[in-house]
């Protein structure tokens, strides 16, 4: 939503052309490529059907695609060392750019398209560009959240950053509403801070990432070796998250929302000119 505000009328028409003729908008088409690994296990709901019709199809082992374990402590300044076989995000991200400005194929494109609005949301959460001694970016780690009065007992920390600290930056900005939260961050850029980010490449951004990753996401939780664990325990250890670590936490994630809607604009600038 954040990007769609952003976009010229010439490009905001053409990515309405290739979302069917504006049948869509990004925001709808913005999931569907969970969607679809869920739909290679035989998972996809009814509803979202949709998004094998603008894909063009179920992909094959695309699981990989939506993060790059960068390990803590990291062994290589060189993301293709964690990028088996180009399948990571990093990797995907520039493949499917190049898709988008280069290939005659519109289906193709539109499919590019699809994927594009779905993994640079990915790559700006921290957690999927780290891994911790196994723990699958923090999917591993169990913790409590606390939303005003609201407990959320035993969350993965990995569902923390994707969804429990955007709910905590909305209710501290005292909006419910998805679109209405766009609009006030849209409305809080400084064009300073946006022509910094437009310019930072994928690679840059998987780095900011991985160190955000490693002194905030996992600053307080114990560090566990999963890699060692043969089995999984059967009460795994919950860490209780500190008030201080949730409103850090919510303010960074309200900002790496503005990067990507801001980074995600310029790309489609840059690349979807035809």
């Amino acid at each position: 939503m954040i990007a769609e505000q952003r976009l010229s009328p010439e490009t905001r028409s053409r990515v309405s052309r290739f979302l069917m003729d504006g049948q869509y908008t990004m925001a709808d088409v913005s999931a569907c490529a969970d969607a679809l690994r869920a739909a290679e296990r035989g998972a996809l709901r009814p509803e979202e059907e949709y998004c094998v019709t603008v894909a063009g199809g179920i992909p094959k082992d695309s699981g990989p695609w939506h993060y790059i374990d960068i390990p803590i402590p990291v062994t290589s300044d060189s993301l293709d060392a964690y990028c088996p076989n180009g399948n990571c995000v990093v990797a995907k991200i520039k493949s499917f750019t190049n898709t988008l400005r280069d290939s005659a194929d519109e289906p193709e494109r539109r499919a590019a398209l699809m994927y594009l609005i779905h993994f640079i949301g990915d790559i700006y959460q921290p957690l999927h560009c780290v891994e911790r001694k196994c723990d699958q970016g923090g999917n591993q780690e169990h913790v409590n959240f606390y939303l005003k009065n609201e407990e959320r007992v035993d969350h993965r920390l990995h569902q923390v950053w994707d969804s429990d600290l955007v709910d905590k930056s909305k209710t501290d900005a005292k909006i419910t509403d998805d679109r209405l939260y766009a609009i006030s961050l849209v409305n809080a850029l400084k064009e300073r801070d946006a022509d910094k980010w437009a310019q930072q490449s994928i690679d840059e951004i998987a780095w900011d990432g991985y160190r955000i990753a490693e002194q905030h996401a996992y600053r307080g939780i114990p560090e566990q070796d999963f890699c060692e664990m043969k089995e999984r325990p059967v009460k795994p250890l919950i860490t209780d998250l500190d008030s201080d670590y949730e409103k850090e936490g919510a303010s960074i994630a309200r900002e790496q929302l503005m990067k990507a809607g801001v980074r995600l604009a310029e790309l489609l600038e840059k690349n979807l000119t035809r």
